[in-house]
């Protein structure tokens, strides 16, 4: 299940940023290697998320963070369109 809550969200890229250099190949490939302390769902839909509002982006198959950047995260179409479904089921 993923949580789209704040709260959640900030848990998950505080596990994402501690993953910072390592490489990375895709999300899920990141999780299973790393096996960080989140949900495995609510870890690949953050970093969807994180990458899509370029947090945190893939550099030479190394996992990046550009701390510099701040956004909400309702500027995420992918977040949007989760956030939307869930609230018709």
């Amino acid at each position: 299940k993923v949580d789209l809550s704040r709260e959640a969200m900030v848990d998950a890229f505080i596990k994402i940023k501690a993953l910072v250099g390592k490489k990375y190949v895709s999300s899920a490939r990141l999780y299973i290697e790393n096996e960080p302390d989140v949900n495995p769902y609510q870890f690949i839909f953050a970093l969807a998320v994180f990458m899509e509002l370029d947090i945190f982006s893939c550099t030479g198959g190394v996992l990046k963070c550009d701390g510099r950047i701040k956004r909400e995260l309702s500027s995420s179409q992918i977040y949007r369109q989760v956030e939307s479904i869930k609230q018709r089921c």
